[in-house]
């Protein structure tokens, strides 16, 4: 896919009350574009992403971050380790 052959769609909009948010709702097209530019991106930065980095890492998440941080500080790290 070349970089100006894509162009967004309108996104379908939907309020249901006051109380509710508004949900913008992108095209079928625009999300298969989106993961594909994703699955592209991902694999060429994770690399390049430290060990302590893991917010919107696949198969990464907030256990994981924790979990570093605890070997982290039963391995007599400083900083914020020992704040824990």
């Amino acid at each position: 896919m070349e970089a100006t052959s894509h162009t967004s769609s309108p996104k379908l909009t939907l309020k249901q009350t006051a109380k509710e948010r508004t949900l913008h709702i992108p095209a079928v097209q625009d999300r298969i574009v989106a993961r594909a530019i994703l699955a592209t991106t991902t694999s060429r930065v994770d690399p390049l992403l430290g060990a302590s980095a893991f917010g919107y890492r696949p198969g990464l998440g907030v256990a994981d971050a924790v979990q570093a941080v605890v070997d982290a500080r039963e391995a007599g790290l400083s900083g914020a380790a020992n704040r824990c």
